[in-house]
């Protein structure tokens, strides 16, 4: 179990704050800007090449 006092990092690819731009810490997580823009770019892949996927709302 983490120290109160340990470093965050990122729960998805187990980068420190030290080592990206900006991290996104809540309760039981936390994600850096780098895995962010891979999650969005995966959505926004999706949406364009799954059949039948609904369109992205403006």
């Amino acid at each position: 179990m983490a120290t109160a006092d340990a470093q965050p990092r990122c729960s998805f690819c187990g980068k420190g704050a030290d080592e990206v731009h900006r991290l996104v810490v809540g309760v039981d997580a936390a994600i850096c800007d780098d895995c962010v823009r891979l999650a969005s770019d995966a959505v926004q892949e999706a949406d364009t090449t799954e059949p039948g996927a609904p369109a992205p709302s403006t």
